[in-house]
């Protein structure tokens, strides 16, 4: 999911004023294992971490607000008020993205599948509708979000029509 991926890099990148070149090295090993562990699990670690991002996102304002009181120069200063201000506007994309999926996912009538790395509309097709060749009912039930059927993305979220054979 992009959203993740912007959120996960926004966090990992140190507060302007150097003193957190030890937290940056730390970060980004953190960050080389959640591929890894992302790579092991895509489908299942993103939506797990959901959660934790909330509170990461949380404290990361605080450490924000806080090293901006303690700032005695303008200049660090407003770069932490930037910082900030990209914060507010990374957590605002990111609660819009999960509403929608929410929605998406609250539809009872309609099946739906978000898809994961690797995946085609042949494939879910497949797997949902029972033939790889119906994946055009896929499709026509997402062009909203599907622009090119040979482009799909993780992290999209697809209705699954129903298995009308």
């Amino acid at each position: 999911m992009a959203i993740f991926d912007k959120v996960i890099d926004f966090l990992n990148t140190p507060l302007p004023g150097g003193k957190h070149a030890e937290a940056k090295k730390e970060a980004k090993a953190a960050k080389a294992a959640e591929k890894v562990d992302v790579k092991a699990d895509p489908e299942g670690k993103q939506q797990a971490k959901a959660i934790d991002l909330q509170a990461e996102l949380r404290k990361r304002d605080a450490d924000i607000r806080a090293a901006a009181k303690a700032a005695q120069e303008d200049k660090v200063r407003n770069e932490l008020l930037a910082e900030r201000r990209k914060l507010r506007e990374l957590r605002r994309e990111y609660e819009a993205e999960m509403a929608k999926q929410a929605e998406a996912h609250a539809k009872a009538e309609q099946m739906t599948y978000t898809v994961a790395a690797g995946d085609t509309l042949w494939a879910i097709s497949s797997r949902f509708l029972g033939n790889g060749a119906r994946w055009g009912e896929i499709y026509e039930a997402n062009k909203d979000q599907i622009k090119n059927p040979n482009l799909i993305y993780p992290g999209q979220t697809f209705i699954i029509p129903d298995d009308e054979d």
